[in-house]
């Protein structure tokens, strides 16, 4: 499990049910973030994802983190974006 605490609000994310999703696209405190299950890990990693001042939304595609609006594809150990 991992909590995020944010602006005073806070959520907790089961490893389980989130491996079986893959990720969520969530709101902690009026912040946008994304938490994200990496199984080869079996760990968590929570991120802001807005970026710029755009929100993003990610997605598992092809065991990849890529977010709809530009197509990335994100690196969630690195924390890095390649196009």
């Amino acid at each position: 499990m991992v909590g995020v605490t944010l602006d005073g609000d806070a959520a907790a994310y089961y490893y389980g049910p989130l491996a079986e999703r893959g990720l969520i696209n969530d709101e902690v405190g009026g912040v946008p973030i994304v938490v994200y299950a990496d199984v080869e890990t079996r760990s968590i990693k929570a991120y802001a994802r807005a970026i710029g001042g755009n929100v993003l939304t990610f997605e598992l595609a092809e065991g990849k983190l890529r977010d709809l609006e530009t197509g990335s594809v994100w690196n969630p150990l690195q924390n890095r974006a390649s196009c």
